[in-house]
């Protein structure tokens, strides 16, 4: 768990700095940046580790072989040895070249789960309504659970409380923009959460949780997971889910990602002189 909160803190700080001149732009812009290089770093990191001769002379075989079986076509017996060439040119291709790309796979989660940070959900709009849900440890005293709000955000219900589950929720009205910081209580322990509204991306932590360590490093990673021991296992605030449009299409962030980083790679593996 220490790691996952250094890794995260680490991070969050990096990509806060990177994104901080585009605040307030189309968000196509800093996920084009984020994307550009990672694919050009994917690719200095992938020309650097790998055997670039080797890749070289196994691609130009399979080029060769294709070639043949234009030229021999008539040829079934040729052509058969020519297609198992080129199998096994392709299965010594992906033994050099697959090490290589599950190299780049970690720093490629940590970028995905803050992109997921900034562009899986927006922030609220004054006016808007959510709920809040809270997760405690099983034999918690539900009637001591409370949930306090800053200025700018409103309580709209009581608490309903859920025995069976161990939970507790509250819906409440967003009424100005900021980061707003929401407590929870349970006896002596307390959880705060955060709470965005106004603009139209920023980074949005969903859930704080206890033990739940993947879903706080992929999805959740803005804020560090609650401490061991706290009768509070989890709070979550539903944010809603971001919609990115472009050139009149709604895109993912994620399908921007790997197109504009795809692009930048092999784009500029000529210019890097990378082999791949």
């Amino acid at each position: 768990m220490a790691i996952v909160k250094l890794i995260n803190a680490v991070a969050s700080a990096i990509f806060g700095v990177l994104f901080a001149p585009f605040s307030g732009l189309n968000p196509v812009w800093p996920i084009l940046i984020v994307s550009i290089l990672f694919g050009v770093v994917a690719i200095l990191v992938f020309g650097r580790i790998s055997n670039q001769d080797k890749i070289k002379d196994i691609k130009d075989r399979i080029r060769g072989n294709i070639i043949a079986i234009r030229i021999y076509q008539d040829d079934i017996g040729l052509l058969f040895k020519l297609q198992w060439r080129i199998l096994v040119g392709t299965l010594n291709y992906l033994r050099y070249s697959l090490p290589v790309f599950l190299f780049v796979i970690p720093p490629l989660i940590v970028i995905a789960a803050q992109m997921f940070l900034h562009f899986e959900h927006r922030p609220f709009q004054p006016g808007e309504t959510t709920l809040v849900d809270v997760e405690l440890q099983q034999g918690t005293d539900l009637s001591t659970v409370s949930l306090e709000v800053p200025a700018g955000v409103t309580i709209e219900t009581p608490a309903v409380r859920i025995p069976s589950r161990s939970a507790v929720s509250w819906r409440v009205r967003v009424d100005e923009p900021g980061e707003h910081m929401l407590a929870v209580k349970a006896g002596g322990d307390q959880v705060d959460k955060q709470l965005v509204a106004g603009g139209s991306w920023a980074s949005i932590n969903v859930k704080r949780c206890q033990t739940c360590v993947s879903d706080t490093f992929l999805f959740n990673p803005g804020e560090p997971p609650i401490e061991a021991g706290n009768r509070i296992q989890m709070v979550e605030v539903k944010h809603p889910s971001f919609s990115n449009e472009w050139m009149g299409i709604d895109w993912h962030w994620l399908i921007l990602f790997l197109v504009f980083s795809l692009v930048a790679g092999f784009g500029l593996k000529g210019v890097l002189g990378v082999e791949i």
